[in-house]
Formats: structure tokens, sequence, C-alpha cells
């Protein structure tokens, strides 16, 4: 509704023209509104469940396009694509993640392949979904004219900081859940959620009871690592001049913060790598990911820096804003 009504406002003004804060503050009270109206509705004709997963990656996504909103003027992109990105890498994260889930998991769906359409019931990849959601914004560039690379490393902080909301909505669904903890910083999670039955030893498909056993909040430590990702790639966006190399930067420091949320973390990410049983698969993979990532930034790295550097913005003490090649 946020979203609706922020392009519904957009689109009254002039070319050229700004949000004001008023304008904004306008669009959050229709999308108040409607939400209130939306409330009586569901309880009045039946109640529907508000999951905390679906909550924080909603935040996330709102949170996200704000800082690519705001971040959009040094790169000189328009900032009304922020709604527009949005909306489109979220559709493609969600297909995306959900698609890499079931090819992963294809003995889970064989007796009932219909069950890989519900979404709602869990079971999503993040590898899945920034792939999908990359896609989308790729197809999304082509189609407004924009220079993709430009466009990534834009998205890239607003990338860290919606994961790590989203982190925040696993820790309180009970799922991407760490071994057991013996440590003061052990969890325990409540009854009904798949940490619980696994660190009671139920066996997959039956609910626990009780509140479960300690275990690792691997979730929280994925989600303040991500934090630190979108600091860092904030205050080293112009060490990266050319465009897609902060992009590549991000993928590389997600692959260190997997690597090393992996040492805690138990589920199916969490089976050993045959070849090499002291790394997980997802270990290797966020490896292999890392290196790419430092071998790409290394070889295309161009000692004409000047090329790539943003002109200076009008105004003194303003973050440039030049417009990539």
């Amino acid at each position: 509704l946020l979203f609706g009504a922020w392009s519904w406002l957009e689109s009254r003004r002039q070319p050229g023209q700004r949000l004001r804060p008023l304008d904004l503050g306008l669009g959050a009270a229709l999308a108040l509104g409607g939400a209130v109206a939306l409330y009586f509705l569901v309880n009045r004709f039946g109640p529907v469940p508000i999951r905390s997963y679906g909550v924080m990656l909603l935040v996330g996504l709102v949170a996200g396009a704000a800082w690519l909103a705001h971040n959009a003027r040094y790169y000189n992109l328009p900032s009304g694509l922020a709604v527009d990105l949005a909306l489109t890498a979220l559709v493609g994260g969600i297909l995306g993640a959900r698609l890499l889930y079931v090819l992963l998991n294809l003995a889970q769906f064989a007796g009932n392949p219909l069950s890989a359409f519900r979404v709602w019931e869990g079971g999503l990849s993040f590898h899945g979904g920034l792939a999908g959601g990359l896609l989308a914004a790729y197809l999304l560039a082509r189609r407004r004219g924009l220079y993709f690379p430009t466009l990534f490393d834009a998205g890239a902080p607003a990338i860290a900081l919606g994961y790590a909301l989203a982190r925040i909505g696993c820790f309180l669904n009970g799922c991407c859940f760490g071994g057991h903890c013996d440590s003061f910083w052990g969890i325990r999670f409540a009854p009904g959620s798949e940490a619980a039955a696994w660190s009671l030893g139920l066996p997959p498909g039956q609910p626990a009871t009780t509140w479960g056993e300690p275990l690792y909040p691997t979730q929280l430590l994925a989600s303040f690592l991500a934090l630190v990702i979108f600091f860092v790639l904030v205050l080293s966006r112009r060490l990266f001049p050319r465009p897609g190399h902060l992009f590549v930067f991000f993928v590389g420091l997600y692959g260190l913060e997997r690597f090393v949320v992996e040492f805690w973390r138990h589920g199916a990410s969490g089976r050993p790598f045959a070849p090499l049983p002291a790394l997980t698969e997802a270990q290797v993979a966020s490896i292999l990911l890392t290196a790419a990532a430092l071998v790409f930034l290394v070889f295309t790295r161009r000692r004409d820096r000047a090329r790539w550097a943003p002109r200076p913005a009008s105004g003194a003490g303003k973050p440039a804003k030049g417009k990539r090649p």
C-alpha cells in the first residue's frame, strides 16, 4: 500500500520535481488507512495468520527501497526507480528462491508436486532469491534503458540491509537455526517451530509441544554480519568507481559471511562436503563465490580511475552523483 501510494504521488508530480516530505507523509497516511481498513475486513470475514517471517521480509523490502531511493542521487538514477525495482526484485526473488529450494529438495515434493507452489508454508533459498531478483532487475534495466552494472551497485547496500532484517524473521520463525549450544547465548525456540522439534529429536513433520533445547542463534549472527556488510559497502563505495565492482565486492563479502555462519548453522546447508568433510557444502560454495569475486575484481580493475570517477556534484559538501558511462 505504501509503494502504491508512493507511485501514485510521483505520477502527479511534474517531470524533474522531487517528492516533498509532505507528499511522503500523505502516502504513509493513505497506506495506514488502507491497512486499518484491511485489518477490519480480515477480522470480519475470517482470520488470516500473519507470519513473522513475511512481516520482516516486507520490512526489509521497504528499508531496502528507502535506502535505494536515498542512494539513487549518488548514481544519478531517478529516485522513483526504487519502488519499481523493489517490487520487480521481490517477485523475481520469491520465484527464484522457491525454485532453487524445490530443486535442492526434490524428494520432499515427489509425492505431491503441487505443494511446490505453497510458498506460504516456507522453503526459500537466499541464493536462488538473489539470482531471481538480479535477473528481474536486469530485465527492468533493459526495459528502462539503464546501465545495469550501475543499478546493481546502487542496490548492493539495499540487498544487505534487507537481508539483515529478513534474517530476524528467520529467528522469529524458528528456521535456519544452529546446532546445540551449551554456552550463555543458546536460545530455546517456541513450541511448534522447526528449531524446537529438531532440538528435541522429533521426527520430521512432528511439531514440538514444549520449548526446545538451547541452539545457536545463527539467524541473529547472520543479521549482524549483514549489517556490517551494509556499512562497509556504504563507506567504501568511493573505492569502487568502476560500475559493477561494488556489487561484486558485496558478493565476495556475502560469501565470507555465509562461510563464518556455517560453522554454527544446522540444516540442509550444513551437509558435509564429501571430498572434504571438515567443510559443509555451503562453505565450499561460499569459498568459490568469494574467490570468483576476488579474481574478477583483480583482473578487471583498471588503473585509469579518472575514467570511471563520478563528476563533482554542484554544491560544496554534497556527494558526487556523476553518471557512469
